[in-house]
């Protein structure tokens, strides 16, 4: 790719000078792999928005630059989001933190299932085939990089079972500020899929750097390279748009 842009973090982003919505792979002029984006690949979808109900109830403040805050935020505004995580993790919240501290305790591990995971067995068996079969996706259009992430998550209990995964982030209606992802295992990809719930346009995935945006809807499935700045332009409509997106936290890499 010949055009770069500049863009700090903490920006919002609805421009860019190309729109995918076909199969699509696309190498950097440097030779990296930026993304790999397949239409109409995932058959595990239907039921899947409403099994997650329970979890995107929720919202935090806890998501920093993604979700426009200023870096490191102490004191001062942090915009609340609704951004979940299912699977494993390997930390606490701040509430849970707060929780513990009350109580007059320590957490009992460094790790940890997650809430929805573990309160909400019947909705998680209903989402585990999609994520089989967003792994068996990944497998095949990055096959260098899930073999190594696969290779580190077998290494720990805290992984999802048939998969390269530890961790899926659920985010509903969130439009991310650029920013990278941090805290994944360096080596993989970020696996992005989408559901829907009514109505909307928009809401793309933009690599500002490189003027992409890809139209990521329900069905289709985006390998990226969440280590490249990347954001969401503006949804129009009154439709929801939830993004979930797998991946292998480094810290719960090889552990027993």
């Amino acid at each position: 790719m010949e055009k770069k842009y500049t863009v700090a973090p903490r920006t919002f982003v609805n421009t860019y000078d190309q729109l995918i919505t076909t199969d699509t792979d696309i190498v950097t002029k440097d030779g990296k792999l930026l993304l790999r984006f397949r239409k109409g690949v995932l058959k595990h979808t239907a039921g899947v928005y409403d099994a997650l109900t329970p979890l995107t109830k929720h919202t935090t403040t806890d998501r920093g630059v993604a979700s426009g805050s200023a870096k490191n935020t102490l004191t001062g505004h942090k915009n609340p989001v609704s951004s979940n995580i299912m699977g494993f993790f390997d930390k606490w919240s701040v509430a849970q933190k707060a929780k513990f501290k009350r109580m007059g305790i320590k957490p009992p591990t460094k790790f940890r299932m997650t809430n929805f995971t573990r309160d909400h067995p019947e909705e998680w068996e209903k989402v585990l085939p999609l994520i089989r079969e967003i792994d068996e996706q990944y497998k095949l259009l990055c096959p260098e990089h899930h073999a190594k992430q696969l290779e580190q998550a077998v290494q720990t209990a805290f992984h999802i079972q048939g998969t390269a995964f530890s961790t899926i982030t659920v985010n509903l209606d969130f439009r991310t500020a650029v920013h990278t992802d941090n805290g994944d295992f360096p080596e993989g990809f970020g696996n992005l899929v989408v559901l829907e719930n009514g109505e909307y346009t928009g809401a793309y995935t933009v690599f500002p750097e490189y003027g992409i945006a890809v139209d990521v809807r329900e069905t289709d499935f985006l390998a990226m390279d969440v280590h490249t700045l990347h954001g969401n332009t503006e949804k129009v409509g009154d439709g929801h748009r939830m993004s979930l997106v797998s991946y292998l936290r480094n810290g719960l890499r090889l552990t027993d």
